[in-house]
């Protein structure tokens, strides 16, 4: 499936989803900001067992901003 879509099925737009997504972006943020040593702990974790973490989310967030912009 295709991004737009994508968006047309969920009645969305580009800039509505990049909104969304930046407000998520940004607690993420926020948590990293407030709680440095926890947000280190639970990206080392994750690490560990192969999955993804909190640092993970934040380069996808960018990600998919980019693709956003680019379609």
């Amino acid at each position: 499936m295709e991004i737009n879509q994508a968006l047309e099925q969920d009645n969305a737009t580009g800039s509505e989803i990049l909104i969304a997504l930046d407000a998520i972006a940004s607690l993420v943020a926020q948590f990293k900001a407030k709680y440095p040593t926890t947000f280190h702990c639970l990206c080392e974790a994750g690490l560990s067992t192969g999955e993804m973490t909190l640092g993970d989310a934040e380069s996808a967030f960018e990600w998919v901003a980019n693709f956003l912009v680019e379609s």
